[in-house]
């Protein structure tokens, strides 16, 4: 009888040492999980940080932008013509091997076509933005 015993309880030993290890086994993989989780959140706020610094950016552009034009001479000239040349696509060794006679625009033009330089550029960075964020295939590429 004690012998009998004896290997049961040897039996029931073995078996709370597997369920043990395999308790180890689910508690290592879910600690390991939970970190990676944890990293995952990591960077998604770090990520949702610098869209907002950049948001805050971009919406400073278009006032950078237009007292860097009003610092420019009053004629426009060349420098003028370049910048919008080169946000059209035109490329600017072009337009400074050939330039743009000065032509006087009045104070409302000249406002008129820097508003809608700054809102054809924010449009197309917009679309970039998307198309990196939506095309990523890795954190590299953003």
């Amino acid at each position: 009888m004690a012998t009998a015993h004896k290997s049961g309880l040897t039996g029931l030993r073995g078996e709370v040492t597997a369920l043990r290890k395999e308790v180890v086994v689910n508690t290592s993989t879910l600690r390991s999980l939970v970190k990676k989780k944890n990293d995952i959140a990591t960077v998604a706020d770090l990520l949702a940080a610098s869209l907002i610094s950049h948001r805050h950016i971009l919406l400073k552009v278009p006032s950078d932008v237009a007292a860097a034009v009003a610092r420019l001479p009053a004629s426009g000239g060349v420098a003028v013509a370049m910048f919008a040349g080169v946000a059209r696509g035109t490329p600017a060794r072009a337009l400074a091997a050939a330039p743009v006679p000065p032509r006087q625009l009045s104070t409302d033009e000249t406002h008129v076509e820097e508003a809608d330089l700054v809102m054809e550029l924010i449009g197309e960075l917009d679309k970039w933005l998307l198309d990196c964020f939506l095309n990523a295939a890795r954190t590299a590429d953003i």
